[in-house]
């Protein structure tokens, strides 16, 4: 009576052998113990959706998500699916913090430009002289002056 193997054990064991790898060198490439190769490829043990996600990094398998067991792609499925949703999530949530972020800025940028505003009208007023003296000098300014007479030298004796 021989062993049935899964179709992904036999699967991972032909991969394994094309590419000329020993279950020692697979499991270092994966980082997995040789004893879960072993088990894998002769069926004794199921391996986790952790474990194939390491059996499909190494390259020289070429392990597709088709190949992998069912309820792997299964998952993989709804784990694409709630990473979706996820970045969808995230997408809107850095959007309304980076609104935020700006609108932080845009009011401290405004508070900063009032409070210079603020303080060039308080020196204006400091420059400016009182009401009175501005009527006084708007005054003088408007009255007629007379010409002032022309220099003339002294008589020469």
């Amino acid at each position: 009576m021989s062993i049935q193997r899964s179709p992904f054990g036999t699967l991972l064991r032909c991969r394994r052998e094309e590419a000329h790898l020993s279950r020692a060198t697979l499991a270092k490439l994966a980082k997995l113990s040789e004893a879960t190769i072993k088990f894998i490829e002769t069926d004794r043990t199921t391996p986790s959706r952790t474990t194939l996600l390491a059996l499909q990094s190494v390259a020289e398998l070429h392990l597709q998500d088709e190949e992998m067991p069912p309820e792997f792609r299964e998952s993989r499925r709804n784990m694409l699916r709630q990473e979706d949703s996820l970045r969808r999530v995230l997408d809107r949530q850095y959007l309304s913090t980076e609104l935020m972020i700006r609108e932080s800025v845009l009011t401290e940028i405004f508070e900063y430009v009032s409070a210079q505003l603020q303080r060039i009208k308080q020196r204006k007023d400091e420059l400016t002289p009182d009401q009175q003296s501005a009527d006084c000098i708007a005054e003088q300014s408007i009255e007629p002056t007379e010409p002032e007479a022309p220099l003339t030298p002294p008589p020469a004796s």
